[in-house]
């Protein structure tokens, strides 16, 4: 037995816990396509935190969906970018999915770090971003349950964040003004890089 296990007993639970890995080793965008099946899971409500939201146009077009079907879409931004260039095309990209009916709101005078994601039966938390990077050219993991427990944890602290956030409605947006969508798009050519 290694020094790693055997610290604590076998707990019987009905949960599913799954770590994983995603990265340059292997042959499938593992992160990307958790998130794509649990983004297609959500009947009732799926809930995103993401400091980077350069998805690719499945993610981007599922999400839209959902929103019109009628399912709680929000998704939670910073602020305050880290990177400023990047910031400009995760702004643009989920300013684009409100019309669709996707709520998007950006944490007060705040870096968001945080990678999770809820919908009713199931959340992931981890170390991947919604882009590009995360999905093909990074090493990343995360942990996908279905644990009641660790779902309402994850629900609670959506529920304690959102009081500290405005909403970007499609009377505030950037993508209002001319300038900023020109700016954008140009940004936009890059996201492959970012």
């Amino acid at each position: 037995m290694t020094p790693f296990f055997g610290h604590s007993g076998r707990r019987d639970n009905p949960a599913v816990v799954i770590p994983y890995a995603d990265g340059l080793d292997y042959e499938r965008p593992i992160g990307k396509e958790v998130y794509t099946h649990l983004i297609a899971d959500a009947k009732k409500r799926l809930w995103i935190m993401t400091p980077y939201f350069i998805p690719d146009q499945t993610i981007a077009e599922l999400l839209a969906e959902k929103a019109m079907a009628g399912v709680d879409v929000r998704l939670i931004l910073p602020e305050i970018p880290d990177k400023r260039y990047v910031y400009t095309v995760t702004r643009g990209n989920a300013e684009r999915l409100i019309d669709s009916g996707v709520k998007v709101y950006c944490l007060k005078n705040a870096f968001v770090h945080a990678k999770l994601m809820l919908n009713e039966n199931t959340a992931v938390v981890g170390s991947i971003n919604i882009d590009l990077r995360s999905f093909y050219q990074q090493f990343e993991c995360a942990i996908l349950t279905d644990d009641r427990e660790i779902c309402a944890e994850v629900e609670k602290d959506f529920n304690a964040t959102f009081p500290d956030c405005f909403e970007i409605t499609a009377e505030n947006r950037r993508r209002n003004h001319l300038l900023n969508r020109v700016h954008v798009g140009l940004m936009r050519l890059l996201a492959p890089l970012m």
